[in-house]
């Protein structure tokens, strides 16, 4: 029916449209409410329809019916009802403030923390009321900045305070190697006054103390870092900078590094003791612009021992001798808090790894197995902890030096740095390395010259006409230059038997050992133990004094060279342009430059460390410096093309 009705409609509409017809709507007035809007309803007997002359909702109109007064221990409330459609809210009304007869003040100390609670009668509801009014707290702002922002709760000091004649006096005390900042409300004074009716909870604000370092502070949440094997997880904040060289809980590891210098691992003596760290970022983290602003996971803090300034010019030595073409550590000092303890003045540098950033070689994915690849390797003290290592023996031939001394050449352990290496990988750097210095020594000192085949198996060379040829085809000699003249002037004691890199890589065009990153020197500059500075001691046997108490550490690898008249003359040019350039006498000032600027600093680290007047210790390096150098020019300065 419904459906007939519809169609009988629709043909109604459709017959009166057919013959003009006009619409006749009737009106009906919709009154507007409290949420609604008011409109007209228009609708024709042919069942056109639709809405018009809109009115705005009147809005509610709330009467306050029914209030419920406060007290002092209870929230009022005041209950609102719209007088035209009923809905209705309430709105809460704060409790009273009592209303004290008198109220005595007294301090409670909480932990390390203080509170300041009343207690008193209150004359409208008739109780003795007990409370607090403010806490007392402290904490360091790790920051530097300019807020009072608390970042690190209960470190950097301590507070006292005390009431008497309801007069608050709080104190502030820093911790040693920490200074006091302010108060949270801004106040700078360590010791304040407060009138207890005036008090507020307030925090003291503590900082690493600062002077013109960087502050590098390790967090690991109070874990020990004592162990050379395993990294502690930490985060690592870096302040008192360029705001772009800022880091704020950057997650890293962290574990100690080093052989002797961590007393071969005794964590008991590590505990009390200073030692060099490996700092290793989650992800890649470029550390104060040092080398370019490269961006490295792996970072070393070295704790500098009694002479801060040994590594440092070495290292900017190293680059003006290897002309910036071969991988030099780059640095900057930083002064370093371990779990907000204070841990002294630390040389932050490039870790020495294959990197695009460090020594850009070709390098193994883990588990691969081709020969042919780059290699990092170490003329290593400590060969034996490492995975991958061999011995070298030089063929046990014996080199009688400029001074006429005659020794066997020391055996010397070499490592490879990888994770992982394959028995025919470790086997064919060994092997690569023996050859290498036969082929050295062959055309130095017998005059016999020999090559690599495909297979890097050694075979006779006709082609070559002079030992300089011989040694070029594979090895790297700019290379061998700069590092001798390095060692030679620095008379670094462990040359020939630690801490000495190398690199090959064989997926280049033509693969030559490459000589680069001088690393510790630690034991250098000085005379002692029959070490002068008017001798050779690198391109020559050690003294004799030395090797009775130490061992022979001599480099066969500069005896070897330095027995070649073209390998001599390569030294002299580089010497001569070094003299030349004036970049000795930029050297010195650089040294004076690092005393002068960071003098709080490393009087704060002899504090903690009795490291001594690092002022004095420069001023002797350079004095000794000096000395070396003039005698060098006797020996190797080309005057008036002579």
């Amino acid at each position: 029916m419904k459906n007939l009705l519809f169609l009988a409609v629709f043909l109604l509409c459709l017959a009166l449209a057919g013959c003009g017809h006009s619409h006749d709507y009737s009106a009906e007035t919709v009154e507007p409410d409290c949420t609604g809007q008011g409109y007209t309803f228009y609708r024709c007997a042919c069942g056109d329809e639709y809405r018009d002359n809109y009115t705005e909702p009147l809005g509610h109109d709330y009467i306050e019916t029914e209030v419920n007064e406060p007290t002092c221990e209870k929230e009022g409330s005041t209950l609102y009802v719209c007088s035209r459609c009923g809905d209705s809210y309430t709105e809460a009304i704060n409790m009273k403030a009592h209303d004290f007869e008198k109220l005595e003040y007294n301090v409670r100390k909480v932990g390390v923390k203080y509170t300041l609670n009343y207690t008193g009668y209150c004359k409208n509801c008739k109780k003795n009321i007990k409370g607090n009014t403010a806490v007392f707290s402290f904490g360091l702002d790790t920051t530097l900045g300019q807020d009072y922002e608390i970042d690190a709760s209960l470190k950097g000091g301590s507070i006292d305070v005390v009431l008497q004649n309801n007069i608050l006096t709080l104190m502030a005390t820093p911790d040693e190697f920490f200074s006091f900042k302010c108060w949270s409300d801004g106040n700078a004074d360590y010791n304040r006054t407060i009138k207890v009716e005036d008090a507020v909870s307030l925090n003291a604000v503590f900082e690493f103390e600062h002077y013109n370092m960087p502050v590098l502070n390790i967090d690991t949440g109070g874990k020990e870092v004592v162990t050379l094997e395993n990294y502690i997880d930490c985060t690592v904040t870096l302040t008192n900078c360029d705001e772009k060289f800022e880091l704020d809980g950057l997650r890293a590891g962290i574990r100690v590094r080093g052989n002797a210098s961590a007393n071969y691992g005794n964590e008991e003596w590590i505990r009390v003791n200073k030692v060099h760290y490996r700092l290793k970022f989650d992800s890649r983290t470029s550390v104060l612009g040092i080398n370019n602003g490269a961006k490295c996971k792996s970072w070393v803090l070295l704790r500098g021992d009694t002479h801060f300034i040994k590594e440092p010019i070495s290292f900017m030595m190293g680059k003006k001798l290897l002309d910036g073409q071969y991988f030099v550590s780059d640095y900057t000092y930083v002064d370093v808090y371990l779990d907000y303890k204070y841990m002294g003045v630390y040389i932050i540098c490039d870790q020495i790894q294959i990197d695009p950033y460090r020594i850009d070689i070709d390098e193994l994915e883990d588990g691969e197995t081709r020969l042919k690849t780059g290699y990092l390797i170490e003329i290593d003290n400590y060969y034996s902890k490492e995975p991958y290592h061999f011995l070298v023996d030089y063929d046990n031939i014996s080199l009688t030096d400029m001074y006429g001394v005659t020794r066997r050449a020391a055996r010397a352990g070499y490592s490879i740095k990888y994770d992982y290496l394959s028995n025919q990988q470790l086997n064919f750097v060994s092997d690569y390395i023996s050859n290498v210095y036969r082929i050295v020594y062959k055309a130095i000192w017998e005059g016999k010259y020999y090559k690599f085949d495909d297979n890097y198996k050694l075979v006779p060379a006709p082609e070559f006409k002079s030992s300089k040829e011989a040694v070029a085809n594979v090895m790297d000699i700019d290379s061998l230059v700069g590092m001798y003249i390095l060692h030679e002037l620095c008379e670094e004691r462990d040359v020939g038997i630690g801490s000495f890199y190398m690199y090959v890589d064989f997926t280049a065009e033509k693969p030559l050992l490459t000589f680069c990153a001088p690393w510790d020197f630690s034991w250098a500059f000085g005379d002692d133990t029959g070490f002068r500075y008017d001798r050779f001691s690198t391109s020559a046997w050690q003294p004799e004094e030395f090797i009775r108490s130490a061992g022979n550490r001599s480099s066969t690898w500069f005896i070897t060279l330095y027995h070649a008249d073209w390998f001599v003359d390569k030294v002299k040019e580089k010497w001569t342009k070094a003299v030349d350039s004036g970049w000795f006498d930029g050297m010195f000032e650089e040294m004076t430059g690092i005393s002068d600027a960071y003098e709080p600093e490393f009087n704060k680290n002899n504090y903690r460390w009795n490291s001594g007047d690092q002022r004095y210790s420069s001023e002797r390096i350079a004095d000794w410096l000096e000395k070396r150098i003039d005698w060098l020019n006797t020996q190797w300065y080309i005057r008036n093309g002579n």
